[in-house]
């Protein structure tokens, strides 16, 4: 009689579950950034002024991961949850820029800020790429996972410009804010993935030669060459756009409304 008067057990969250959960909160707080910046000096300043700015904190960023990337991604795939404590670093991370880009929407700190968070946000891209494939049982569940991450990335994403476009009512920094919240709740989801290994060993000598086999290598440089060309079109539309060209609008407003779209 005691037993049947106990509550059922609450379901327990899938392990790809907590991902999507974790994917979709940051796929919001990032589109909340998007829309921050579309009002902030980011598009505000002389393109003439700010293309070497954006040029050296570039090399700046970019350069330091370039060259450490190589040594600490294999080390962080053979840590038992490595990848989780990449995810927790890169949101954590992004919650610390959008607080700090929310005090200096106005000034030139932003630049190198929104940089950072750019990179962090490629290294949540890697890491959360990692982990899927170690929360599905075959190559079917990985293909559906995936296309459930990207429809999840896409819904998030729109609803994230959204909240961004009301919050700049008041003020682009209020954007910023809204996104450091969201983030700091990502990372509160992410604490709840399952801490997995990526690699137990070393990658081998037949697995590094199948990694430099032709059409490896072949795939590999064309990824590379096409999101070259769309870094380049992002930016070159962007000075475009701030130009003021005749019939597209760069105010405050006419930028959040870009930016959400964009999104």
């Amino acid at each position: 009689m005691d037993s049947a008067a106990q509550p059922a057990p609450r379901p327990v969250a899938s392990p790809f579950t907590r991902l999507a959960r974790t994917h979709a909160l940051g796929a919001m707080s990032d589109a909340m950034i998007a829309v921050a910046l579309a009002g902030s000096i980011f598009f505000s300043i002389s393109p003439d002024a700010a293309r070497w700015r954006i040029g050296l904190y570039l090399v700046l960023t970019i350069a330091p991961f370039a060259v450490v990337t190589p040594l600490i991604g294999p080390l962080v795939d053979r840590i038992r949850g490595g990848r989780r404590g990449m995810i927790l670093f890169t949101v954590l991370g992004r919650a610390a820029l959008a607080y700090l880009m929310a005090r200096h929407i106005d000034g030139l700190l932003l630049f190198p800020e929104a940089f950072g968070f750019l990179i962090l946000q490629k290294g949540y891209s890697v890491a959360k790429s990692a982990v899927v494939p170690k929360l599905v049982r075959s190559d079917l569940e990985l293909v559906e996972a995936n296309s459930k991450l990207a429809l999840l990335s896409a819904i998030s994403g729109m609803v994230g410009a959204g909240i961004g476009g009301l919050a700049m009512l008041g003020a682009s920094s209020w954007a910023a804010n809204a996104a450091m919240v969201g983030f700091v709740a990502t990372a509160l989801f992410a604490v709840q993935l399952p801490r997995i290994t990526v690699a137990d060993q070393p990658a081998s000598a037949d697995e590094r030669a199948e990694l430099r086999q032709a059409g490896i290598l072949m795939a590999a440089s064309a990824m590379a060459m096409l999101r070259a060309a769309v870094g380049f079109m992002t930016f070159l539309l962007a000075f475009e756009f701030r130009g003021g060209e005749e019939g597209l609008s760069i105010d405050g407003p006419g930028r959040a409304v870009g930016a959400a779209v964009g999104v």
